[in-house]
């Protein structure tokens, strides 16, 4: 019998360049988003994190490091600019916490490639 899992947060950060969007993009709202983290708590403890990355300039192959908060949590190979990766306390992962306003970045090399705010989902 399975137990059911009530969530208590779910915050998601999207992803984009921090380069200063072009005038057309900043005009029609417009964007490119590079990918997104999706958090959630559950009662009695379980973190979940789920990374989705997508075009991200980094070569083939490349270990890119997820930062929340300016605290390091976990790499993710990205394979042709494409990455995804699920975590879970439940697995003996650790997560940080996570809150409305949280800071999630996309580090390679110590070159932040993107970056984000979590806010309420």
């Amino acid at each position: 019998m399975k137990t059911l899992r009530r969530k208590i947060a779910e915050y998601e950060a999207n992803l984009y360049s921090p380069e200063q969007p072009s005038f057309w993009a900043r005009l029609f709202g417009s964007r490119k988003k590079g990918g997104e983290l999706e958090f959630k708590a559950y009662e009695y403890g379980e973190k979940v994190l789920e990374v989705e990355l997508h075009g991200v300039k980094a070569p083939h192959g490349a270990a890119v490091s997820v930062v929340i908060d300016n605290s390091p949590v976990c790499d993710v190979r990205v394979s042709q600019g494409y990455g995804r990766l699920l975590l879970s306390t439940a697995q003996g992962e650790s997560l940080p916490d996570v809150s409305n306003g949280s800071q999630a970045e996309i580090r390679y090399q110590g070159e932040t490639l993107l970056l984000g705010i979590f806010r309420p989902d």
